[in-house]
């Protein structure tokens, strides 16, 4: 199926409107930030070279409207392909993966292919951790970070065609949720936004646990 790129336009405007609004509401009256300049497919491709990797279609897109996205629900950063705000993704990307490898290594030994195959050939994505998940997460493709361990991250798996799943880790390796590609990603934020701010506006507080639905079941 072809990227849709004016629906993931329209849900980035009003994600960002969602976003800013919620920022009035609780106070800090600092919006994020939709970097330019946007890239085309030559620079994409050209990042991903460098980074050894292939974003889904879905985040191409994205990547041609927007450089990527500070602030993204507040404390995220999501990477574009240039800028400080990409290289301090990069840098603290590679700080989690560096801790995620030695709390593997600890766990399971030193690592190797071998070793490492036999790990993911044991995955099971309902798992509540990375390590029960059979997830192997410097073979994941992450996109997002809250610079303190917090991961969105593409899961590329035997099944994935173009696009891919995405999975919301903590700093502990804990799988916090599960989408089932960037289009629903962002849908799903959407709608919690939207849901927080009008409980914030009518003055509810009722909590969220199912506020932002499982990728799996979502549908539009």
């Amino acid at each position: 199926m072809e990227t849709d790129i004016l629906e993931i336009k329209e849900l980035v405007q009003n994600l960002y409107s969602a976003f800013t609004e919620k920022s009035k509401q609780i106070g800090t009256g600092k919006p994020g930030i939709l970097h330019l300049p946007v890239a085309d497919e030559k620079q994409v491709s050209a990042f991903e070279h460098k980074m050894g990797y292939v974003f889904p279609p879905s985040y191409r897109a994205f990547l041609q409207l927007h450089n990527g996205w500070e602030k993204f629900n507040h404390v995220y950063t999501l990477t574009g392909i240039s800028g400080s705000h990409t290289n301090k993704v990069i840098r603290s990307v590679k700080e989690t993966m560096e801790i995620y490898k030695l709390k593997w290594e600890e766990k399971f030994g030193k690592a190797n292919p071998d070793k490492i195959e036999e790990f993911k050939s044991s995955s099971d994505l309902k798992r509540h951790n990375e390590f029960d998940a059979g997830i192997y997460l410097p073979h994941t493709i992450p996109f997002g970070t809250d610079h303190r361990g917090h991961l969105f991250y593409f899961y590329p798996s035997r099944f994935s065609t173009t696009e891919m799943q995405i999975i919301q880790r903590d700093k502990h390796g804990n799988i916090v949720r599960r989408y089932r590609d960037f289009i629903a990603f962002l849908k799903v934020k959407l709608e919690f936004s939207l849901r927080s701010a009008n409980e914030e506006a009518s003055g509810k507080q009722k909590s969220s646990k199912k506020s932002e639905l499982d990728d799996i079941t979502y549908s539009k």
